[in-house]
């Protein structure tokens, strides 16, 4: 039987010119190496093997001997009641193909014994951010909107060339600050708060979930608030822009500019559409814009009429099959976000440069010097009216909403008329 061990005799142990062993007795074993250190080993040998193993534990004095002796009764239980290999468990974490006592024994003997490996183990298992991305979109974020084509695209281009590769539980803070910088250089402040946002809602969820302990995006800094434009087209601008997108391909994306000037729309509202919203065949045609993409969250109804309905039929043909009336790269889905965007930078003429939104603008500004009545303006543009005033304006002025979209179809449409 071999002789216990003692702190006094392990203090004054002295380096030999080769490295030698000391037991402690059923398996525990002291190496001193030929520098002077000294570090405790587990050596076993599991039922019907014929090799032994081996597993350390650490260097002495870190671990003591009272210590290495408790760590000792830990592994001898992984190794006599579960048949489990102490140095198997420190590489590679717990075995999953075991019962359920014997995943957490590992997982407790791994955990207080190694909390290193522990660590590693889990930062391995973790979900990469692609993946727990990709699964919040399906799960999550699709079961609120209509589409999720546009936040996919976003995500696709500014978040996971930088950190998809990247396990969850290692994201913090600096990484995003990173990725919103990046986005901001690539598409912009609008870019850059778009992937704010995204990322904020993204990480909120892993902590309702509990797959986060702590959620990075509380440190990032705010972004500078958007500045307020006043910007719109005049009628020569508008004239010039819709000759050179007649010019420009795709037809589709003329036929986007003209949509958004006679309804007023969001971009967003417009670029995601459906063919199953529109109903063109009834003496009143009209939109129905669902209420999880507007950003109201309330379903709105745009009245549709002639013009617009032979501008829609051309993009029928144009759509070729798709569910969407704007149908994007990928068979399944609509356009991107920045679609539009980035072809109206081909439009951009001499003067001061002007945005997509501030189509919206310019609809406000003509419908008003036509003397169209504000409300029934407020109401096409999608914002609420409040009180009585707002119940009566939304029952009682579709049929001069429906004359507003007219007009401007028509006023649109003759600016490009030889």
């Amino acid at each position: 039987m071999a002789q216990k061990l003692s702190d006094v005799q392990i203090r004054q142990l002295k380096a030999q010119t080769r490295a030698y062993c000391l037991s402690d007795g059923q398996g525990l074993i002291l190496t001193v190496s030929t520098t002077g250190a000294k570090s405790w080993s587990h050596r076993y040998r599991l039922r019907g093997a014929t090799v032994q193993e081996k597993c350390i534990l650490g260097e002495y004095p870190t671990f003591g001997l009272a210590e290495a002796r408790r760590w000792l009764a830990d592994s001898k239980t992984l190794v006599t009641k579960f048949h489990l290999s102490p140095a198997k468990i420190k590489a590679d974490g717990p075995p999953l193909d075991r019962s359920q006592e014997s995943i957490d024994a590992a997982t407790e003997y791994l955990k207080k014994w190694f909390p290193a490996s522990w660590a590693l183990f889990n930062r391995k298992k973790s979900s990469s951010v692609a993946e727990a991305v990709q699964a919040w979109i399906d799960g999550v974020l699709s079961e609120t909107r209509a589409s999720t084509v546009a936040e996919e695209a976003a995500i696709a281009r500014h978040v996971i060339p930088a950190i998809g590769d990247l396990p969850l539980i290692d994201v913090r803070s600096i990484h995003l600050r990173e990725v919103i910088a990046g986005a901001k250089i690539r598409g912009g402040i609008s870019a850059a708060r778009r992937i704010d946002q995204l990322m904020k809602q993204f990480f909120r969820y892993q902590l309702q979930t509990e797959a986060l302990k702590s959620d990075p995006t509380v440190a990032l800094e705010p972004l500078p608030p958007a500045i307020a434009r006043d910007r719109y087209l005049s009628i020569t601008e508008i004239e010039e822009v819709l000759r050179q997108a007649d010019e420009l391909p795709p037809r589709s994306a003329a036929l986007a500019l003209r949509l958004l000037l006679s309804f007023g729309c969001r971009k967003d509202e417009l670029l995601s559409s459906a063919w199953n919203e529109f109903d063109l065949s009834s003496d009143n045609p009209i939109w129905t814009i669902p209420a999880a993409r507007t950003k109201t969250n309330q379903e709105r109804i745009i009245p549709i009429t002639g013009k617009v309905v032979e501008w829609l039929k051309e993009l029928y043909e144009l759509s070729n099959g798709s569910q969407y009336v704007f149908p994007g790269e990928v068979k399944s889905g609509h356009v991107s976000h920045a679609w539009l965007n980035n072809y109206s930078k081909e439009l951009q003429g001499d003067g001061e440069p002007w945005t997509i939104h501030d189509l919206r603008r310019t609809f406000a500004t003509i419908a008003n010097e036509r003397k169209h009545r504000p409300d029934a303006i407020e109401l096409q543009l999608g914002h609420a009216i409040g009180g009585i005033r707002g119940i009566y304006a939304r029952m009682a002025l579709i049929d001069e909403r429906r004359a507003l979209v007219e007009d401007m179809a028509r006023f649109i449409d003759c600016l490009t008329e030889d």
